[in-house]
């Protein structure tokens, strides 16, 4: 969670694929953000709660606790019920199904950087 408004908006990414966590946190790092990373459901529900990210970017298909039921985790939680997911995926999954989730945006993995970074900004909460 930022200290202040003057730190960079915290964005957790979620991913099973560490080459896809490593390219998009370094793509986040330099327009500004700070990333933080977790390889699955789990770890990510671990740091959402501990960290309060500003936005949350998951993968909607990895093993065990995948992004729709960790979408749907983070919005039962009163620390991270408002807090903005972005659903991304390599598979056909639609729209209307992430956001049945709870994501409020959905994006494609192959993704152009330039898109993930204003789709990001998009929904950073305001500063106070």
């Amino acid at each position: 969670m930022r200290a202040s408004s003057e730190d960079p908006p915290v964005v957790l990414l979620v991913d099973d694929n560490k080459d896809i966590l490593e390219g998009y946190a370094e793509i986040l790092r330099g327009d500004g953000f700070t990333p933080i990373t977790a390889s699955g459901g789990a770890d990510a529900l671990e740091l959402a709660f501990r960290m309060r990210p500003d936005v949350i970017v998951i993968d909607m298909w990895m093993p065990e606790l995948d992004g729709f039921q960790t979408a749907r985790a983070l919005r039962a939680d009163e620390r991270t019920r408002d807090t903005p997911i972005i659903g991304f995926t390599s598979l056909g999954y639609s729209k209307r199904k992430a956001e049945e989730a709870g994501c409020n945006a959905l994006l494609r993995k192959s993704v152009a950087p330039e898109e993930l970074v204003a789709m990001v900004w998009k929904f950073v909460p305001p500063r106070q």
